[in-house]
């Protein structure tokens, strides 16, 4: 019979197969973001220990007994993507489930939060409109859904905007941790300014490494309203694309890539102003590979540059390093120089 194949697979080839994989992945995003709302991960690992449970021990403990069964159906999705182990009882007795080293990361790192945020019912209505960033590239998915840019909405809405800082600061963390490691380029310097450094915990991981610095964490006043205070940090509101403070380092972490190639170039004419001779903008940014291959790190870096499509600017993205050399020389800086390559993060150096 046509399109009917042979390979013992019920008549779906592997293509077949990977294709409905692809489509139906939204119920691993949907789970995880189910078990981040539950505190799943927090109940297994109790008192710092890894308790492998059952599904029914986890559900009563979330007061919900009736609810195992799907519970279970989760957990076990989630386990053939690595989040969970599984481990078979007796017949009658099911499953126990405990974290993998990547569930851990939803523990030890907080990414519940950036779950949370990632999947939050606002950035899900505008990855409805995703096709219309196609038919109508003048304003992004998130502006149709929601009537106003997400950085807007981020001011308008505290809730939200309180996710947004903790998701930031859970997925900054091991950025951080990665770039303070190995990066020395802090020698000299009395003043860092941090571009767009929403609760200051970027900024604060480089003062606790650091001891002696001052900083200013710059973003937009109702951001840093609710900005935690930190011992030397400054909060400071403004728009970056309006002026920059004077600072011996500006620091920024994923902030040009939420903007245009022009509204970029001006963003670093501000710094080169508020920089004093030989000063510098370190950047960590996603660098896209000039070849699109199939690589774990490459797909991770294009999700990354299709969801500032779907929420922020049309013109925000991420970049090849040619693209930001082009932008180093636009805004006048001496050189650019890849101070830190990284497979997802890679730390930039615009040096005037």
């Amino acid at each position: 019979m046509e399109g009917v194949s042979n390979n013992g697979s019920n008549g779906a080839s592997h293509t077949t197969w990977a294709m409905m994989e692809l489509t139906n992945s939204i119920a691993v995003s949907m789970s995880l973001r189910a078990m981040a709302k539950l505190d799943v991960p927090k109940i297994i690992w109790q008192n710092g220990e890894n308790t492998p449970l059952t599904a029914l021990e986890i559900a009563t403990k979330l007061g919900s007994e009736a609810g195992s069964s799907n519970l279970e159906r989760m957990l076990r999705l989630l386990t053939a993507h690595g989040v969970f182990n599984e481990t078979m009882l007796g017949p009658s007795e099911g499953r126990r489930f405990s974290l993998t080293g990547l569930g851990r990361e939803i523990v030890d790192r907080s990414m519940g939060a950036f779950i949370l945020y990632r999947l939050d019912d606002a950035l899900l209505d505008a990855w409805r409109l995703l096709h219309e960033a196609v038919l109508e590239p003048s304003s992004e998915p998130f502006i149709k859904a929601h009537g106003k840019p997400a950085y807007h909405y981020h001011a308008d809405d505290p809730v939200f905007n309180e996710r947004m800082m903790e998701a930031m600061s859970s997925s900054s963390g091991a950025v951080m941790d990665w770039f303070l490691e190995r990066y020395d380029g802090f020698e000299g310097v009395r003043r860092v300014v941090d571009l767009g450094g929403s609760s200051g915990f970027c900024l604060k991981k480089i003062l606790d490494k650091h001891k002696g610095l001052e900083g200013i964490n710059f973003d937009l006043p109702k951001v840093v309203e609710a900005a935690p205070p930190y011992l030397g940090i400054e909060h400071v509101g403004g728009d970056m694309l309006e002026w920059v403070p004077q600072g011996d380092v500006i620091f920024m972490k994923g902030i040009l890539c939420s903007w245009d190639d022009d509204e970029c170039v001006g963003l670093l004419k501000n710094c080169y102003k508020a920089l004093p001779e030989k000063g510098k903008v370190i950047a960590l940014e996603q660098v896209l590979p000039m070849h699109t291959d199939t690589s774990p790190s490459t797909r991770a870096l294009l999700q990354a540059d299709v969801f500032l499509m779907a929420i922020y600017s049309p013109g925000s993205k991420r970049r090849t390093e040619d693209i930001f050399r082009r932008l180093s020389e636009a805004a006048g800086f001496r050189t650019l120089e890849i101070v830190l390559p990284g497979s997802f993060y890679t730390a930039l150096e615009f040096q005037k």
